[in-house]
Parts: C-alpha cells; structure tokens; sequence
C-alpha cells in the first residue's frame, strides 16, 4: 500500500507536457505570445542542484507574470569550478520542465543572460538576492543585464527569502562523505 501512493503520483506526471516546454531561443519567443497575459518574467541561471531556495525564487518570480521562463547557462559557459555542472544541460531542462510553475525552459549559450534578454525582452527580468551584494562573482554581469532591461523599458526585481547554493551543497556532501 506504501509503495502505490508514489507510483499514482509518478502516473499523474505528463512527461510528454513537460518536454514541449523545452524550447530552443530561437523559436521561443513565437511559443511566448500563445500564452495568455503575454507579460512574462525570465529567471536565468546553472540551477544544477535544484533545492528549496530554487523553488522560492520561482515562486516569487511567477508572482509577477503568467509565464514563467527559465533561461539554463549551457554546460560549456558554467564556470563553477572543476565537476560542474554536476547535472547536465539537458537533465537540468528536464528537471525544470517538470515544475508546474515553469512555463518555458530555453538553454542558453552563454554565461550571461543577455542572448535570452534581447530575444525575448521578457517584461521582468528576476534574480536571487544574492544579487543584492556588489562584490556578488557575476556582479560586473548583472549590471550589464539590468542596464538593457532598463534600456527597453522591462523592470529587474530581485526575490527575498531563503537562499541556497548548489556548489555550496554539492561542497558539504562531498565533506560528509569523507567522514
């Protein structure tokens, strides 16, 4: 009896729903306007280990548009250190694709934003509030991105609430499996 309430739930997952929200840049932003409202939040990032603190800055993003789009560093441009990404482009899509919340996933071929912002100019450009602290890694590149959110007229907000790290948890397991 345990065992049957997973797989009623596994059952219920539309893998076939999930995967069409998988969509290259370059045919997204036609796929964008069927939606209806067509304002639509972009939150851009690795999201290599999905955890809590994910979940809240999609949560919050959604909260400002009706459609949802995840923006995925491609694996070449993540620059983490040595083992990352730890999940693949194409496993850290589908991991995404599968969130209610997200409306589309796109993969990025760069480290930055920017390619998905200026084809998509999506009206709210979302990060974490790590973003918040000006000596933050990717600073120099979140300035250069919200500068040309500002420059078409879109709004950068920047979610609260509890944060997390990927590498960070990727660091600690490593340290308890030595133990």
């Amino acid at each position: 009896m345990i065992q049957q309430e997973p797989l009623r739930s596994w059952r219920s997952y539309d893998s076939k729903r999930a995967a069409q929200k998988i969509v290259p840049l370059s045919e997204l932003k036609d796929r964008r306007w069927s939606l209806v409202g067509h304002i639509a939040v972009m939150c851009h990032g690795v999201f290599d280990v999905l955890h809590p603190g994910h979940l809240v800055h999609f949560r919050q993003a959604r909260e400002h548009a009706p459609c949802l789009i995840v923006a995925l560093v491609a694996d070449r441009h993540v620059n983490k250190g040595p083992g990352h990404p730890f999940f693949t482009e194409s496993l850290r899509a589908d991991m995404l694709s599968a969130l209610e919340m997200v409306s589309f996933v796109t993969i990025v071929d760069s480290a930055l934003a920017m390619p998905a912002l200026e084809a998509m100019k999506p009206e709210i450009y979302c990060k974490g509030p790590d973003y918040r602290d000006p000596h933050h890694p990717f600073a120099d590149g979140f300035r250069q991105e919200v500068s040309y959110v500002d420059s078409y007229g879109g709004k950068t907000v920047l979610t609260s609430g509890f944060t997390a790290s990927s590498s960070g948890i990727l660091r600690r397991i490593e340290v308890m499996s030595r133990e």
